[in-house]
């Protein structure tokens, strides 16, 4: 996407400046800027340096809005148990008994404040639980959500 920039109007002042109306359009918003230009100014490299200017503000705000909205917030490890379904809950704890895989991750979990379930080491071990039939097909994705 690019911006479109044009001149709407421009009046030669009695001191010798001109009255500069620009309109500046980004993604079907407009973006209207009047100034002042000064005697000799090229208003035309004025017109073309704003609306670089305000494209790649427009760049870094909405890219800095993504990043903001970039972020997990870790629940409880009781709201991550409870996500498990008793006769999941139970699979999994006789697992650890065999599985030191299952052991260091149940391990980890006791140890943790709270939980991302968003991170690899959440996802790869309820991967390990579904393919193992130790939670139901599906469930790794509906645990793991955020």
């Amino acid at each position: 996407m690019s911006i479109s920039s044009q001149i709407i109007s421009q009046s030669v002042q009695i001191d010798g400046r001109t009255s500069v109306l620009e309109r500046h359009i980004y993604a079907g918003k407009s973006y209207d800027v009047q100034y002042l230009a000064d005697v000799g100014l090229d208003i035309d490299a004025v017109l073309l340096l704003r609306g670089e200017n305000i494209e790649a503000a427009i760049v870094a705000r909405d890219a800095a809005i993504a990043e903001a909205a970039n972020f997990r917030t870790p629940i409880t490890r009781i709201q991550y148990i409870r996500r498990f379904t008793s006769a999941e809950r139970q699979a999994i704890d006789a697992a650890a008994q065999v599985s030191p895989d299952v052991k260091e991750f149940m391990n980890m979990l006791t140890w943790a404040e709270d939980v991302d379930v968003g991170s690899p080491e959440v996802q790869y071990s309820l991967a390990m639980f579904e393919q193992a039939g130790l939670i139901g097909e599906g469930r790794a994705a509906i645990i793991g959500s955020s």
